[in-house]
């Protein structure tokens, strides 16, 4: 990333190339921060403080950009439309003998085509509504701390979010549809007291709240390709090691 004084030199030397000045309207580094800015009104509002409660005497703040909306954000994207797929399927190659199942993406293996296909191994409550439009909206999260972070004092490391059923080349990028950090999990001074206690994930599941309401109540999304579907968000892949599980 360039400094201010670093982007103002390119930005004079890009003038002195263009063959129309006037078209290019950026002059300073000002005027590029203030077309990020305009930019960021497109997408749902990056972070939430949130105070939360770790231990009975240790009190901290998070910072978090609302689950649901951002998945919104790239579900209604006509740019993104073609990288969705919203069925899942079953994948078999012949061997030369008989027909092997394989998997190559999320929607090829079980988890979602037990709650879509709605087999009878798995409990109504994790089935969808048999309508042709409901269809699971899969979540993947994992926390990573080898991305540690300081902000003065304080420490935090990441929480990234995907969509599964997004295809692998969008999804695993880091680019418009690829993993987002969505909350900013803090690094709790170790207290013996507390210990192995559960009241450490509290910042996780405050993350959650954001999504869960929604959980075992569809939404009405109209999606980037123009149609309208139900939507049911799981998460599919919740991924930790170590400190972070």
């Amino acid at each position: 990333m360039l400094n201010r004084a670093a982007t103002n030199k390119l930005i004079t030397l890009i003038r002195r190339c263009a063959a129309n000045m006037e078209d290019l309207t950026i002059v300073h580094s000002a005027d590029i921060d203030k077309q990020w800015d305009a930019a960021a009104k497109k997408c749902t509002d990056c972070r939430t403080r949130l105070t939360l409660v770790c231990t009975t005497t240790v009190k901290f703040d998070m910072y978090a950009r609302p689950l649901w909306n951002w998945a919104v954000d790239l579900i209604k994207d006509p740019s993104l439309s073609h990288c969705f797929v919203w069925d899942s399927v079953r994948m078999f190659r012949h061997n030369g003998t008989t027909f092997i199942r394989f998997w190559n993406e999320p929607w090829t293996a079980d988890a979602l085509w037990k709650i879509q296909v709605c087999l009878s191994s798995i409990s109504p409550a994790s089935k969808l509504p048999d309508n042709p439009d409901a269809k699971p909206c899969p979540f993947i999260l994992y926390a990573d701390k080898s991305k540690l972070s300081s902000f003065g004092t304080q420490k935090a490391y990441p929480i990234i979010a995907r969509l599964a059923n997004v295809v692998v080349g969008i999804r695993n990028s880091d680019e418009w549809g690829g993993g987002q950090v969505v909350g900013e999990l803090p690094v709790v001074q170790e207290d013996s007291a507390e210990s192995g206690k559960t009241k450490y994930p509290a910042s996780f599941y405050k993350l959650l709240e954001y999504v869960a309401r929604h959980f075992k109540t569809e939404i009405w999304t109209l999606c980037g390709d123009g149609k309208g579907r139900w939507l049911f968000p799981v998460i599919l892949i919740l991924a930790a090691d170590y400190e972070e599980a």
